[in-house]
């Protein structure tokens, strides 16, 4: 076999070096690809808040004790301190009487309510009058109990007061002196001014059950305390001071 010739060796080194970096870029690994970029999100817009309006509770009243007001002063002398002290009782009286008759009413009966009023009315009218040393008494031009017709006076202090009332009068108050004024009387109306009133003076058509009016002819045969409306005078307090004796 001929030796290559020493020309010819430059040549194979250049080819050879040539090969050899073929190969190496040939088997050169790939560079992996660059990661994706992150995803940016967007904020989502929030639903707008849901603005509940709360109606105002009105607050439940509470039912206010009775405070009874201190005794008046009272001096027979004055006639003011008279019209103090009569309307501080005939208040007192018309609040124990209206007490029972809602206790009784509230059980669901009008009949045991004119049966409790019929008992308790004069009862408590008698112990405040003797305590405060006063008679109390209520008449009527249309009466249900026999002992409390007006009489013919008061027939007519009645229609006064009524004609008052019509005209708006605040003047709703009469003191009588006895001509040798030992006993001074004052009168003041009584007026329906309740809607339960009518469950017993009401019409017998519309506002009076059957059963009540059963009780009320069974205690009052002749009762004519029936037919009012809601605001008419139903009668007249009236309430008589004596005179202290002299001490």
């Amino acid at each position: 076999m001929k030796q290559p010739s020493l020309l010819r060796l430059p040549s194979l080194l250049a080819l050879l070096m040539c090969s050899t970096i073929f190969s190496m870029t040939g088997c050169k690994k790939k560079a992996p690809p660059p990661p994706p970029a992150p995803r940016v999100e967007r904020p989502r817009p929030r639903p707008p808040k849901r603005v509940i309006v709360q109606k105002p509770v009105k607050p439940v009243p509470r039912r206010r004790p009775l405070v009874i007001a201190p005794m008046p002063y009272f001096d027979y002398e004055r006639d003011r301190t008279i019209y103090e002290m009569a309307s501080w009782l005939s208040s007192h009286v018309a609040y124990l009487m209206m007490k029972t008759l809602k206790k009784e009413l509230a059980g669901g009966s009008t009949s045991k309510a004119i049966e409790a009023c019929r008992k308790t009315a004069p009862q408590v009218a008698r112990e405040f009058g003797k305590k405060y040393n006063a008679t109390i008494q209520r008449v009527s031009h249309r009466n249900r109990n026999p002992a409390n017709l007006a009489n013919a006076k008061e027939m007519r202090l009645i229609r006064e007061f009524a004609r008052r009332i019509q005209a708006d009068d605040p003047n709703l108050k009469v003191l009588v002196t006895s001509k040798d004024k030992s006993q001074k009387t004052v009168y003041t109306p009584i007026i329906l001014a309740a809607p339960t009133c009518l469950k017993c003076h009401g019409s017998r058509k519309k506002d009076i059950d059957e059963d009540v009016l059963a009780t009320l002819k069974q205690h009052y045969p002749k009762d004519r305390a029936t037919g009012f409306k809601f605001g008419d005078i139903r009668g007249l307090w009236k309430i008589t001071f004596t005179k202290p004796a002299a001490e």
